[in-house]
């Protein structure tokens, strides 16, 4: 637990060395004061929040470096009888001092490894989830998120939904029940967009796009097809009107015309290809060309993989090993029309009409060719279905299994809930109910919608008890070591709801709720008895103020 809290700059009258102290279960801040002026209360809430490893009492736009200046925040915790010192300075957020028990430095460790050490400490097994994972989205204080309410399970408006609803259930630990088919839906998205992204690189050729592309591709097949029947029959009959000596020699001798015609064609293709892609060349990822590599086993990738400094220097290696391959091309094709000049010259001196003509042997090997480019388009655009077919059924499999997760979290929380409303409202409203949503599209991975419902009633102070009730569930049912909130600083419950929220509050002894209160003097007898048996801080204006003044603040 937080045993205390301390800081040169707490100069309130009522703090005694700028040190606060905290007990288990409720700690309250209480302004006596009915006046609305600052008196530092969401402040504190903030500093509480940095020292279980929050930045936003520095990045918040509450202003408090710009008025308090930088200074060094304090603060010690226990675990297991055994007490543990750090501080945090306001300059340097990235790390954290280590210290003995009257603050003085002995080690420094990166705030990364403090919110481990805290995780450990406090039991989180999920290595997967972050200690700020964890805590961020129950520490409900003004400046850190404008919109907690209505995304309530972000830690800071700034997160990305899909990230909530995991860490969320992270926190239930039951995010490795789905981990299996995120990793599916993960493999078939990056499969996806690394077949497309090729395609788009010109390292896939495929003309196709639809099925209607599809269909005229196939017409063009056939085409070709005949086109070629017809050349090799007019080709067959010129070789039967040749002397019989050498028809036999002139048949092999045109097997091997066009098998090398192709050959030098497609030769020519692929370097005018190669010089083609070098113009416009941007540098793929590692692990796109890893991927593309799983599909396309014949893409020579390991020169790639063997140079430092791999991102750097990716574009210029391939260019190199492009330039490579130019080269390489350019002496197979030399050589090619070596052959392809000696093989029309023996031709020549067999076939003394010249019947058989290069020029028919040209036109047979592109057309070959181009038959040849358009089955290769279509087993690519076969290819590229199947991965989005793969793609596409991977993430609704992930959709269902997690959904039936969350309804079962769901379930487990709305009961708590339920229990806590009649608790606190006697039956008088509904019991606030969480859903989570499937996604609006197929091709949408994984939940990202949630909402918290309570018939009709949408109003403020509804929506606020709503997330008091949500907050004290996660409480109790997980590994979660503290909330903290100042709904009542910003009076968003009417004054019933707001003595049940407290009464609420009050029956956590083994945990911390952190919150802050402008007034105490409107609340029945009982509850105010419950606030001043768990003050830890009295503030007020006229130097009992955190920082001993607000002057800044009436600017």
């Amino acid at each position: 637990m937080l045993v205390e809290i301390q800081s040169s700059v707490f100069k309130g009258k009522y703090i005694q060395n700028g040190k606060i102290p905290f007990r288990k279960g409720l700690n309250t801040i209480v302004a006596n004061e009915s006046t609305n002026n600052s008196t530092g209360k969401s402040s504190f809430l903030l500093a509480i929040d940095f020292a279980f490893g929050g930045n936003t009492y520095v990045t918040g736009g509450g202003k408090i470096i710009e008025n308090v200046g930088h200074h060094v925040v304090n603060f010690t915790f226990e675990f297991k009888e055994e007490k543990f010192y750090y501080s945090r300075s306001t300059e340097d957020l990235n790390n954290v001092s280590v210290c003995d028990k009257s603050y003085s430095a002995i080690d420094k460790i990166s705030l990364k490894e403090f919110q481990k050490r805290l995780a450990e400490n406090y039991g989180f097994e999920n290595e997967s989830l972050t200690f700020r994972g964890a805590v961020s989205p129950y520490f409900r204080i003004s400046h850190k998120s404008s919109k907690n309410l209505e995304e309530f399970l972000k830690g800071n408006s700034m997160e990305n939904a899909r990230d909530c609803v995991v860490n969320f259930e992270k926190l239930f630990d039951r995010y490795e029940e789905i981990s299996a088919e995120k990793n599916n839906a993960d493999d078939a998205a990056k499969a996806k967009e690394t077949f497309n992204d090729a395609v788009k690189r010109n390292f896939i050729p495929t003309s196709i796009k639809t099925d209607s592309d599809l269909a005229d591709v196939y017409e063009n097949i056939n085409q070709l097809k005949e086109e070629l029947s017809e050349l090799s029959r007019t080709n067959d009959k010129e070789i039967l009107a040749i002397d019989s000596n050498n028809a036999e020699k002139l048949q092999a001798l045109e097997k091997k015309y066009k098998s090398i015609s192709v050959k030098k064609t497609r030769l020519e293709n692929k370097i005018a290809v190669a010089e083609h892609s070098i113009e416009g060349l941007s540098s793929p990822t590692r692990e796109e060309l890893s991927v593309l590599q799983s599909f396309f086993p014949e893409l020579n990738v390991k020169k790639v993989y063997a140079v430092e400094k791999f991102h750097e220097s990716l574009t210029e290696v391939l260019k190199l090993q492009i330039n490579d391959e130019i080269q390489y091309l350019k002496m197979n094709l030399n050589q090619t029309n070596l052959d392809f000049e000696a093989i029309k010259s023996e031709y020549e001196k067999v076939l003394p009409d010249g019947t058989l003509s290069k020029a028919a042997f040209d036109v047979y090997g592109k057309k070959y060719l181009e038959l040849q480019r358009l089955y290769d388009c279509i087993e690519n655009y076969k290819k590229g279905k199947l991965i989005a077919l793969k793609d596409s059924a991977a993430k609704k499999e992930l959709n269902k299994k997690e959904i039936n997760v969350l309804d079962e979290i769901a379930s487990q929380v709305n009961l708590n809930m339920a229990a806590l409303n009649g608790h606190i409202h006697n039956g008088k409203w509904k019991n606030p109910t969480l859903k989570f949503f499937e996604p609006k599209t197929s091709n949408a991975k994984g939940v990202s919608r949630y909402s918290i419902i309570s018939g009709t009633d949408k109003g403020d102070g509804t929506e606020s008890a709503n997330i008091v009730m949500f907050d004290l569930s996660i409480l109790k049912q997980t590994k979660l070591p503290a909330i903290a909130h100042d709904l009542f600083v910003r009076n968003e419950l009417d004054a019933e709801r707001k003595e049940d929220c407290i009464k609420l509050y009050a029956t956590e002894k083994e945990k911390q709720i952190f919150t802050a209160f402008r007034s105490i003097y409107n609340y029945s007898p009982e509850v105010q008895a419950i606030i001043e048996d768990s003050r830890v801080l009295k503030l007020s204006t006229n130097g009992g103020e955190l920082y001993g003044t607000s002057k800044w603040v009436k600017k």
